[in-house]
């Protein structure tokens, strides 16, 4: 439901953020429940958000968000006694 197009003008300037989700809204069935409203203006958000933290430079490397899930996976482990570690090595070998 998200007009893409209309995202890009906004990120632009040449649209205000409101006249982006009044647009969005009309755009919208009327059979949407309010919580599916909610959702693709929570999508529009995000986005908006992603766009900005970009310009300013906060973005995340592909290569450095792996790093961190390794080292998030290492600590967990290592917070773990051997035989919780042997556990959860012999269950993840039989979900294989």
């Amino acid at each position: 439901m998200v007009d893409w197009a209309d995202v890009v003008i906004v990120k632009e300037n040449i649209m205000s953020a409101k006249e982006l989700v009044l647009k969005t809204v009309r755009k919208m069935s009327d059979k949407l429940s309010m919580e599916e409203i909610l959702d693709e203006l929570a999508i529009l958000a995000a986005i908006r958000e992603g766009e900005d933290a970009a310009d300013a430079g906060k973005m995340v490397s592909h290569d450095e968000i792996k790093a961190r899930a390794s080292l998030e996976a290492v600590r967990q482990v290592l917070g773990k006694t051997p035989d919780t570690i042997a556990q959860v090595i012999h269950a993840d070998r039989e979900d294989r």
